[in-house]
């Protein structure tokens, strides 16, 4: 999915566990990758990108708020 602003996001894996209700809050794993190499990830990483991103789903764009992972 190519964003409006040119983000492009795509899942690489697809987890096979419960689905999440409007109001969880859900912690997800990324990478970023710039020309296509990956200069940073959640998993590998000690730097910005050292945790998981939690969020809350089904919170609307702008409402919810993101939260390094483990913060509850």
């Amino acid at each position: 999915v190519t964003l409006p602003n040119g983000l492009v996001v795509q899942d690489l894996l697809i987890g096979k566990g419960i689905t999440p209700q409007p109001g969880d809050v859900c912690t997800v794993h990324f990478s970023l990758y710039y020309k296509g190499d990956e200069i940073e990830s959640s998993r590998e990483s000690s730097g910005l990108a050292a945790s998981p991103i939690g969020f809350q789903y089904g919170v609307e764009a702008g409402t919810g708020e993101a939260r390094r992972g483990g913060d509850g």
